[in-house]
């Protein structure tokens, strides 16, 4: 584990520097940083997935916090491999980000800073086994991440959502904290091992049950489930690129992780937690990709698109539940492993996906997808990327987005086996609508690439846009490489996950186990390197065949326009509103339009926009709910110091009698 703790100090070090060097170079100090950092912290992890060693460290603390453990075992060590490779690819491209902001009097400085204090309080998290340890580096992790959102607070929104994601973040917390209190009432500890040891016997089902939910409610908000996601679309877009896709390929994931740590401590909740859990991850999924197939704006589009892929990730994470409960540990460990390959290949075409968004933004100065196109010409190596990142994420072969899909359907499938006749009524409607949630994701991303990089610009200033630099397409190109590696590679990729999945689900013959689809995972392999090869040899004969013939240019074809322009091409809007109105009973869409009046009519309007029903429905209300209490309680502070005083000694008081009685 020194190596481990090594990487933590050249971090930590990286964060001291960024802020003695001057603007220009901070980008790249913390981008030198955290390279060498990140790979000291990979080396014990990769030891770690491919021999099952665990390595443990412990340390005593103060009341209340007591022996603290420390533990880089296989399942800790996928997760800090997913954090410290989403580290390094945002420091790149954010070196290259942030030179749009150098001279204009931003608090670039505080922002590198913020930036490593995220990186370091993500990779501590998956290895503490101590309720209170964790929820303080959980607290600092939320902090940082706020800081680093509210980057441009000067704009509105910007600061509106930073707040809506720290008030998030804080209920989060809060329902953490009542989780952790259950569990510590009950074993009289904060060591997540003597949780283990209380409650994995099956003793007190119901205060297990009832701390399994405050506790996936908690992280579920992190990770953005259903209904409490609705923090993701604001932050996202608020915050720089790739601090966006750092949040949405890397930070979500820990939610998961916490999760996933419930399970392997608590052991498997009751089957209807298991089910709701399987339904609300179902419902995750469909609602992320409905709402994404309705954005205008291309990072809320990529945000609500996380939604979808949390919940694809929940998915697998329910049939493994599932399969726990009715004690079949080979669809355990299906359903899991699909949830832990999608969990890494989405940390990869997600961040690709949000860097060439915030490429894209640098040159263009929009989000706007009813105001892009035709940005292919323009900015190739992005484009190509971007490309590459969308079918990935759709879930097409022969890109790494397939393959955790592909072993979920396997799990679920391997559910007929089993004895109840509830769990094959949940299997076979949750593939059924995973299917249609892959058909829906097509068409998203068909849309969101389309309307960007094909066709012609519909601005006459994003005509000027040109390639971003180096520092920026270097780790798409390499972020793109990994998806088609993930594709050709599926074993090495099962071969990861083979040991963390054996440890939440008790596995004990993980080879014996995975064996059953190794045979089908071979053959996609061979198909998608086939594929890749075809695709390489058509395009060298197409070069050969074109080297000696002359360019030629000529218009697209104007459906019978004599001169067409940019306003007879499809929206962004026009392109997803056939699908949008078969959906539209399920949605809160609101039209405005103009209609065509007169024999010479001068303008024809047509708008409309999707409301989140559940900000709407529940979001909202407690949000009002909250405001009308603490307007009620105004008299509190009424300025008065004695009273104030007394208010600080009764806490003290309740405190010390909550310490003696408890």
């Amino acid at each position: 584990m020194n190596f481990f703790f090594i990487g933590i100090a050249i971090y930590l070090l990286t964060a001291v520097l960024s802020m003695m060097v001057k603007e220009s170079r901070k980008g790249l100090v913390t981008a030198c940083g955290t390279l060498p950092g990140g790979i000291a912290v990979l080396i014990p992890c990769v030891k770690s997935l491919l021999t099952g060693k665990a390595y443990p460290l412990s340390f005593t603390a103060n009341y209340p916090i007591g022996q603290v453990h420390l533990l880089l075992d296989p399942f800790a060590a996928f997760f800090v491999m997913v954090i410290a490779i989403g580290s390094i690819f945002c420091a790149m491209y954010g070196s290259g980000y942030m030179k749009q902001y150098h001279g204009k009097g931003k608090a670039v400085s505080a922002h590198f800073f913020f930036l490593i204090c995220l990186f370091v309080a993500m990779l501590l998290l998956p290895v503490i086994r101590n309720a209170i340890v964790f929820l303080i580096v959980w607290e600092i992790m939320s902090l940082s991440s706020f800081f680093l959102v509210i980057f441009e607070s000067e704009k509105k929104e910007v600061f509106d959502a930073g707040i809506f994601y720290l008030i998030m973040m804080h209920v989060s917390v809060i329902l953490l904290m009542a989780g952790f209190l259950v569990l510590i009432r009950i074993a009289g500890s904060a060591d997540f091992a003597d949780f283990h040891n209380v409650f994995q016997a099956g003793a007190y089902r119901f205060t297990s049950d009832l701390a399994f939910v405050l506790l996936a409610a908690g992280f579920g908000i992190k990770a953005g489930f259903l209904p409490l996601h609705s923090w993701l679309p604001e932050a996202h877009p608020a915050a720089p690129s790739h601090v966006s896709g750092l949040m949405s390929g890397v930070m979500i994931k820990l939610g998961i992780f916490g999760i996933l740590l419930m399970i392997m401590v608590l052991g498997v909740p009751s089957l209807w937690v298991c089910y709701t859990f399987t339904a609300m991850a179902v419902l995750s999924a469909l609602a992320g990709i409905f709402y994404a197939s309705a954005q205008d704006d291309v990072k809320r589009a990529l945000a609500y698109s996380s939604v979808e892929n949390i919940g694809i990730i929940g998915i697998g994470i329910g049939v493994a539940m599932l399969g726990m409960a009715y004690k079949s540990p080979v669809t355990a460990m299906i359903g899991l492993s699909g949830a832990l390959i999608h969990l890494l290949n989405h940390s990869i075409f997600k961040g690709l996906l949000f860097y060439g968004a915030g490429a894209v933004y640098m040159q263009t100065h929009t989000r706007n997808l009813n105001s892009l196109g035709g940005l292919f010409k323009q900015m190739p190596k992005t484009g190509a990327a971007f490309l590459i990142g969308s079918l990935a994420i759709c879930g097409l072969p022969p890109f790494n987005g397939f393959i955790g899909k592909f072993i979920i359907y396997y799990s679920m499938l391997s559910c007929k086996g089993i004895n109840g006749e509830s769990l094959l009524i949940a299997a076979i409607a949750s593939f059924a609508l995973l299917a249609f949630v892959g058909a829906v994701s097509v068409i998203c991303f068909t849309r969101l690439f389309s309307t960007v990089f094909m066709g012609t610009s519909r601005d006459r200033h994003i005509e000027s846009a040109v390639e971003v630099p180096f520092a920026m397409t270097f780790p798409m190109t390499l972020m793109a490489a990994l998806c088609i590696a993930g594709g050709i590679l599926p074993l090495v990729l099962l071969r990861i996950v083979e040991f963390p999945a054996a440890i939440i689900t008790g596995g004990k013959n993980v080879p014996g186990i995975t064996a059953e689809f190794h045979d089908p995972l071979y053959v996609i392999s061979m198909i998608s390197a086939g594929l890749i090869l075809l695709t390489i040899l058509l395009f060298a004969l197409r070069l050969k065949l074109l080297r000696h013939r002359p360019a030629s240019v000529s218009g697209t074809w104007g459906c019978g326009y004599d001169n067409p322009s940019s306003r007879i091409q499809y929206t962004a809007s026009s392109f997803s509103m056939p699908f949008l109105d078969v959906i539209k009973p399920v949605m809160q869409r609101e039209d405005t339009a103009v209609g065509v009046k007169g024999l010479f009519p001068l303008k024809a309007v047509f708008n409309f926009s999707v409301k989140d029903i559940f900000e709407t429905v529940i979001i909202r209300p407690l949000g009002q709910g909250t405001v009308f209490l603490l307007t009620k309680l105004s008299w509190i502070q009424d300025g008065h110091m004695q009273h104030y005083l007394f208010y600080g000694i009764a806490f003290l008081i309740l405190s010390l009698i909550w310490i003696i009685f408890w």
